[in-house]
């Protein structure tokens, strides 16, 4: 079994969760709130389920490309291909 943190979140183990994740306070933070985890991949905060798209500047594509379930989520978003 994995011993990374965003592991026993997404799978919702507590005991992993209390053993390899830290808690940090932060009661101040604007959410929605990502940070990029790197290869299209975000990691997600947020109080509701957010709905991500990708719109080209032509306009030629409007794509739903990921949803974020709340309160925390890791979401492939893939980089629109240039015709």
């Amino acid at each position: 079994m994995s011993k990374l943190c965003v592991i026993a979140i997404m799978i919702n183990n507590t005991q992993h969760i209390k053993d390899y994740c830290k808690v940090i306070i932060h009661p101040n933070t604007v959410l929605p709130d990502a940070k990029y985890l790197g290869s299209g991949n975000w990691a997600i905060v947020s109080r509701q389920d957010l709905r991500l798209v990708t719109i080209c500047q032509d306009h030629s594509q409007n794509k739903i490309s990921a949803r974020a379930i709340a309160p925390i989520d890791i979401v492939n978003v893939p980089t629109p291909v240039n015709k």
